[in-house]
């Protein structure tokens, strides 16, 4: 797939509902492209359409899960560098 899809699934991979209009202004794209992607992400399984027509989003598809669970697991807990020891 196109480098350009990290538009739509960055957001995803946050949580953030992704919507097809807001993929296509971030990525500078034509309704036809931004379809197309969203469809493509769908189907191999990045994300996961919810509601129908102009309420439609997408959220994390089964495939997302792997990914966020190594981020995690390769990430250190935060620790506030501002919070003192008493």
């Amino acid at each position: 797939m196109d480098e350009r899809v990290v538009y739509a699934l960055l957001p995803a991979f946050s949580d953030a509902k992704v919507r097809r209009t807001v993929y296509q202004q971030d990525a500078d794209l034509s309704d036809q492209q931004a379809i197309r992607d969203i469809r493509e992400l769908v189907a191999r399984g990045w994300l996961v359409p919810h509601g129908k027509a102009r309420a439609r989003s997408y959220a994390p598809g089964p495939l997302m899960n792997p990914v966020r669970e190594e981020v995690r697991q390769s990430t250190e807990p935060y620790t506030d560098p501002y919070r003192r020891e008493r």
